[in-house]
């Protein structure tokens, strides 16, 4: 009789539900704390489809307009699956497809990057609104460089690139 007169009883306690989440990488900005690295975006957009998965996207860019200057463009789309949640901290793993395009005006020289990228992620959630997250992966790239400028018949270059990425990442998320 006492326990149905305590407001919620034995109800469990339920944190907020956010389906959205954007996402700034935080290493572009600090660059004291960690050296920049390839193969991250500065600006993400994730949904949670499901208390487990969760599809996501990200994007960077960057241009440089004197004559020397260059342009850096890249574009990736992917999921997470989530397979440990404990109250703040929430653990992860996922697969994300990649393409970046990086043009140098002065040299005439381009390339295209297609890759994938594993990895693990780890979350602290702040509060019901914000978040730091991490996720050291593993990556396999196809470059395609073209060199306009060189009057060689071999001015193409085609090369894997395979390394551990996104090492000492942290991203700040915002949940919505």
């Amino acid at each position: 009789m006492f326990i149905l007169l305590i407001p919620g009883g034995f109800a469990q306690e339920q944190q907020p539900r956010f389906n959205n989440q954007i996402t700034i990488n935080a290493s572009k900005f600090i660059k004291g704390i960690f050296p920049g690295q390839e193969y991250e975006y500065e600006i993400g957009y994730r949904r949670v489809l499901n208390q487990k998965f969760c599809l996501r996207t990200a994007f960077s860019y960057y241009n440089q307009t004197t004559d020397d200057g260059y342009f850096e463009g890249g574009l990736r789309l992917g999921s997470d699956y989530t397979f440990r949640d404990f109250k703040n901290w929430k653990f992860y793993f996922g697969l994300d497809v990649l393409g970046n395009y990086i043009s140098y005006r002065s040299s005439q020289r381009e390339n295209y990057q297609v890759g994938i990228l594993g990895f693990l992620g780890v979350t602290f959630k702040i509060g019901d609104h914000f978040s730091l997250s991490t996720e050291p992966g593993i990556y396999g790239i196809f470059n395609h460089y073209k060199d306009r400028d060189s009057f060689s018949e071999y001015n193409i270059e085609e090369y894997y690139t395979f390394g551990l990425g996104n090492i000492g990442q942290i991203i700040l998320g915002f949940h919505f």
